[in-house]
């Protein structure tokens, strides 16, 4: 008989089976923590009511001052931005068409968005041989108050495809609330 160190004892490699079996349960159950942790709802508020979405961790806003609607930026990662406005002076839909962001005299057609948002309908750009490389989400009437519609236009001009994709992915998350006049 050797030393008790080298010695094979069943119950021993049984232990070491479930001390290994819940090392790895528990490094399954902190990752999926982790994954929740890496969404923030950001809040935008303005005179015009309110709204939120679901963004990953790494999203900043970027608050920028303007007359007749709110306007706001969001530093996604280190070269990507979105654009969004929020009012009454927001973009209009003109016979299908939107007024490109990145060009003031070009307008790009627009069809109807696959899901309503936030139970609004929503419009996108068709891709067409402009390939203007636009991301991009309009809701043409939130609510009207007297003769003014506020309208919600929010978009990302040379996105990377992988913030597109998150683009499309945050749109679904978005919530509107009116403020009580």
């Amino acid at each position: 008989m050797g030393p008790l160190y080298k010695m094979n004892w069943p119950v021993f490699n049984q232990s070491k089976n479930i001390l290994l079996l819940s090392i790895l349960l528990l490094a399954i159950a902190f990752n999926c923590i982790g994954q929740e942790k890496r969404h923030k709802t950001m809040l935008f508020k303005s005179a015009f009511g309110s709204f939120s979405m679901k963004t990953p961790i790494g999203w900043t806003k970027i608050d920028l001052q303007a007359a007749g609607s709110f306007d706001g930026r969001i530093a996604i990662g280190q070269k990507d931005t979105l654009n969004f406005a929020y009012g009454f002076w927001s973009s209009l839909l003109h016979d299908g068409k939107l007024l490109s962001t990145t060009n003031d005299t070009t307008y790009l057609l627009a069809k109807k968005y696959e899901n309503k948002i936030d139970g609004y309908d929503a419009y996108t750009l068709i891709d067409d041989a402009t390939n203007i490389p636009e991301a991009r989400i309009y809701i043409d009437s939130l609510y009207a108050t007297g003769p003014t519609v506020t309208r919600f236009d929010f978009y990302g001009n040379n996105l990377s495809k992988g913030n597109q994709k998150l683009f499309y992915q945050v749109i679904q998350t978005l919530k509107f609330e009116r403020y009580a006049r």
